[in-house]
This record gives structure tokens, C-alpha cells and sequence, in this order.
């Protein structure tokens, strides 16, 4: 492991072969040499090329840096709702689609009594989803029993999660898309001026 540190601060201090800015590919950092350059500058350019070489593919098994891509943030439009809230659409195992409001404030994605029904009845909820009783405090700190349950899978826009917690509510009430989901992000926001859920993996 020292080994590798100490190689790893070489490789950052090696001087380049020839003026060039931030990591780059070796045939970057030591590129065609110019035909210009007389017998001891060419032994130089070699041996930078060698060390080089030799210390990259020791590090890393190639001669070229490679960076990690992280996953573009995923943007979906939102529809605004009464109160100053948004509603978005979310496909709920693959099979029924519904706008669900969207509450950082819920614990868990809240589905309404009726539409657990449906997907028992298309089959895409079994009774082996099903969690056992929860309790979950609401706005007024007043306290409702709840089954909760797993959703196999929720997608908003492109982006898919599987086996997230849910909890039935009555039938009269908005399903909630909460913590449950959007916890599951490294970061997620709305911009309110397009408006868009911006999730962020």
C-alpha cells in the first residue's frame, strides 16, 4: 500500500514531456517528439515516455488515466398542486401509473386503500408483501395504524427503484411520494421555476 501511495505521488510529479494542463493521456503528457530536438533532449523524452509508461500500467494496468462518469442528475416535470405543493407521476410496479404528491415530510411512499386493492387484484401485490402494522405520525402529531408493505418497484421519469417501503392510507387520501423514495438519493430538489423533481443518484 505505501508502495502504491509513493508511485501514485510520482506519477503526480513527474514533469511532463512537454507544457500541458491537468491529467491527461500519456500520449498527451509526452507527445510526438518535435523534430527540432537535439540527441539529449530525445534521451529525456524517452525516458519520461518509459517512466511514465512503466509507473501507470504498475498503478492502474493502463497508460491512461481513466475518470469516473458520475450519472447525470435525472429531471422530471412537475404539475403544481394546491398549497404551494407538486405532483408527479410515478409508475407503480411497472404496471399503474398515478400523481403522487410529492412530501419530504412522509416516512414512507403512501399509497391510498383502493389502489393497493387494484394491484392485489392485477396481482403485482402479493400477500408476502405485506410487512405487518405500522404506526405513522401526521401533520397534527396525531398518530394513524398503517399496513405497511413492498413496492417491488416505483419509477419517476427514467429513474427505477426497487423494494420501497409503502404504506396504506385511506382511500380518500393523495398517494405521497416520500422519504421512503427520495431518501434513496445521494440529493434530490425542485426547482420551482420550471418546475422539476431533480434526483441525483
Amino acid at each position: 500500500m505505501i508502495r502504491k501511495i509513493a508511485l501514485a505521488f510520482l506519477v503526480v510529479t513527474l514533469p511532463a514531456c512537454h507544457s500541458s494542463s491537468g491529467p491527461a493521456a500519456l500520449s498527451t503528457a509526452c507527445d510526438q517528439r518535435p523534430v527540432e530536438r537535439n540527441a539529449v533532449e530525445n534521451a529525456r523524452w524517452s525516458q519520461c515516455v518509459n517512466e511514465k509508461s512503466s509507473l501507470l500500467v504498475e498503478l492502474f494496468g493502463s497508460t491512461e488515466f481513466r475518470v469516473r462518469k458520475q450519472p447525470a442528475p435525472t429531471a422530471v416535470s412537475l404539475q403544481r398542486y394546491r398549497g404551494g405543493t407538486f405532483l408527479v407521476p410515478v409508475t407503480i410496479n411497472d404496471r399503474l401509473t398515478l400523481m403522487f404528491m410529492v412530501d419530504s415530510g412522509a416516512t414512507d411512499v403512501s399509497i391510498p386503500a383502493d389502489v393497493v386493492l387494484t394491484l392485489m387484484r392485477t396481482g403485482t401485490l402479493k400477500d408476502d408483501d405485506f410487512l405487518g402494522e405500522t404506526t405513522y405520525t401526521l401533520a397534527d402529531g396525531s398518530t394513524v395504524p398503517s399496513q405497511a408493505f413492498r413496492i417491488r418497484s416505483l419509477k419517476v421519469g427514467d429513474t427505477l427503484l426497487e423494494n420501497v417501503v409503502g404504506g396504506v392510507t385511506p382511500t380518500e387520501g393523495q398517494p405521497l411520494l416520500g422519504q421512503s423514495f427520495l431518501g434513496r438519493f445521494k440529493s434530490w430538489s425542485i426547482d420551482n421555476r420550471e418546475p422539476v423533481l431533480v434526483l441525483e443518484e
